[in-house]
């Protein structure tokens, strides 16, 4: 699944940057367009690599980590 990850955001970029190429030379809206699109999915294919990351290696011990400052004496 790592190495699935990986795959994929090393598309993402290269697709983006082939993109951003012809954006730049063709001056074309929908190429533009395009790049923005591109340019969002590799964001959001950071976020949800960055979720599940931070999902994995969280401290049972510190879940909710707000209790012991919320409580009412």
């Amino acid at each position: 699944m790592k190495h699935l990850i990986l795959i994929l955001f090393v598309c993402w970029q290269l697709l983006l940057c082939g993109k951003l190429a012809a954006a730049i030379l063709s001056g074309s809206l929908s190429v533009i367009t395009s790049v923005i699109d591109s340019a969002v999915d590799l964001a959001s294919g950071v976020l949800m690599w960055w979720s599940s990351r931070a999902m994995k290696y969280r401290d049972p011990y510190l879940y909710p980590q707000g209790m012991c400052t919320a409580s009412i004496p």
